[in-house]
């Protein structure tokens, strides 16, 4: 072999040697790729790692969340349901509401009103219902003892006339007859007060007005203009002389039955706190409270107790008619009324229950969870010492006055 021949395959050796050692030019491409790969796969497991450590953790938040709620709930007490006082006795006296209560000047026998259009005469040491006056065109909202004799006040609409047309019906204890009716109103009647003696008669009405009648007579004798809205409740003092209404208008009037002048006004003024759009400024301002509803007077004729829906029990001075106290009651009182010897007030109200005042202090001296409903009606019976209440479940209950 020559030397140029030597020098070439040697240098053809030389080259595929270099050739086998390297790589293809492929083989590093796909290497790469398979490095992505794994990148990626790593990527996606550090991601799996990640959402499940992240998902325990939220699992971990969510579950203390829940049970935080668990344990706010837990701790959170359910309010009890309202449980009336055990009564001396009670009777199941209507399936409606009973609007009024009326008692008989010898204490045994209790007369009822009730929506359900009837009125009731009970003998109270039996707890039987010896009479029951049916057939009435409407609700019963006012019901008083004439003696021998129960008055309930009703009324219908007139289709021929297009008018209310109320009534007062008087009706016979004994044979259950209804003996006359008196009208007058051009509304529904609201409520009635008679005079100790029974001869005075006044009913109030949502036509805004009241009117006092003479009974042996059967007729009106005055009708007392002045209010604005409808008038709720009505009282008299014993002697017959003067009358007291309470209105929708938010007012309380004092009247002199014989003449029909408003004697006095009284009204419920609370403080309002509002912001001034202008200056931004928090502005106070008087403003009327809610409506009247109930009023009572003491025996003696000297002091009007009057109770508005606010819950604001205003005591005034009948002669000198002025303000004397003011009690902070239940929400909206709906029933009033004095014990025979002046010096205990009864209220009774939405919250369903009865409170006895001491006229003298002010104080709230009993508290009596009386009904399941609003307590509509309260009358004083045995001299004083029992309260009887009726209300919107159409229960009639007998409490002791004294805790």
């Amino acid at each position: 072999m020559t030397r140029i021949s030597r020098l070439l395959a040697l240098f053809a050796g030389c080259l595929a040697v270099v050739f086998l050692l390297s790589p293809a030019p492929s083989s590093r491409g796909q290497d790469k790729k398979d490095d992505k790969k794994v990148e990626k796969k790593d990527d996606k497991k550090d991601e799996k790692k990640s959402d499940k450590k992240d998902e325990k953790k939220d699992d971990k938040k969510s579950d203390k969340k829940d049970d935080k709620k668990d344990e706010k709930k837990i701790e959170e007490k359910k309010p009890e349901p309202f449980k009336p006082d055990v009564p001396q006795a009670e009777i199941k006296a209507h399936g409606d509401w009973i609007n009024a209560l009326s008692l008989s000047s010898d204490g045994k026998l209790l007369a009822t009103a009730s929506r359900d259009r009837s009125v009731k005469v009970w003998d109270l040491a039996n707890k039987k219902d010896i009479q029951t006056f049916k057939g009435n065109p409407n609700n019963i909202k006012g019901v008083l003892f004439i003696g021998d004799k129960v008055a309930g006040t009703t009324g219908a609409w007139n289709k021929e006339k297009k008018a209310w047309e109320s009534e007062i019906r008087i009706w016979d204890i004994k044979d259950g007859k209804l003996e006359r009716t008196l009208k007058g109103h051009t509304d529904a009647i609201e409520a009635a007060a008679l005079s100790k003696d029974g001869k005075e008669l006044v009913t109030a009405s949502e036509d805004q007005t009241a009117k006092v009648w003479d009974l042996a007579a059967g007729k009106e004798t005055q009708t007392l203009k002045g209010h604005t809205g409808a008038i709720t409740g009505v009282a008299v003092t014993a002697d017959g002389k003067k009358v007291a209404t309470a209105s929708a208008d938010r007012t309380v009037k004092i009247w002199d039955a014989a003449t029909g002048k408003d004697l006095a006004t009284f009204k419920v003024e609370k403080t309002v706190k509002t912001t001034d759009p202008k200056t931004k400024k928090e502005v106070e301002s008087k403003e009327l409270g809610r409506p009247f509803v109930s009023v009572a007077f003491s025996p003696d004729g000297k002091r009007l107790a009057a109770g508005n829906l606010d819950g604001v029990i205003k005591i005034y001075d009948v002669d000198g008619a002025k303000e004397t106290n003011e009690l902070k009651a239940h929400e909206g009182v709906w029933a009033l009324a004095f014990s025979p010897d002046g010096t205990k007030l009864a209220s009774g109200g939405w919250d369903q229950t009865i409170k006895i005042w001491d006229v003298a202090t002010g104080k709230d001296v009993n508290t009596i969870k009386a009904h399941l409903g609003t307590v509509t009606a309260i009358v004083f019976a045995d001299n004083g010492q029992k309260i009887i209440s009726g209300g919107l479940d159409g229960m009639v209950k007998i409490w002791k006055t004294a805790k």
